[in-house]
């Protein structure tokens, strides 16, 4: 298993362990490597901040961002770094589903495999 989908896989762990697991995934091919969904009504969803539901995804590339379902064209950047420490990642996503947008507090913590991902990625091919 390469260290992004490693990556990927200890996130969703993550969040499955605080109560937060997606209704949905997908793995990626390319520099896109995973995306996250959940509806409106799963978990602690808030239903008026996401009436259609919210997706994050994650790529080595460019890191973390959410997506509102209502407007699937905007990406928004999530405030923390591309190999952020997979607890915080869960951590943030939970304040997001809550509808806590605004103040999502930034994090530089990395995932003790960060250097691994990080070097396996500059050799491999998008």
């Amino acid at each position: 298993m390469n260290s992004r989908r490693t990556y990927a896989d200890t996130v969703i762990s993550a969040m499955t362990s605080a109560g937060l697991g997606p209704s949905s995934y997908e793995y990626l091919t390319g520099h896109a490597q995973v995306w996250f969904g959940w509806t409106p009504g799963q978990y602690s969803v808030n239903a008026q901040t996401w009436p259609r539901g919210i997706e994050v995804s994650w790529n080595i590339a460019d890191g973390w961002h959410y997506i509102d379902r209502a407007q699937p064209a905007v990406r928004h950047p999530l405030p923390f770094t591309i190999t952020a420490h997979p607890m915080d990642v869960a951590d943030s996503i939970r304040r997001l589903l809550l509808g806590l947008v605004q103040g999502l507090p930034a994090n530089e913590d990395e995932w003790e495999h960060a250097n691994v991902l990080l070097a396996d990625s500059a050799g491999a091919r998008p």
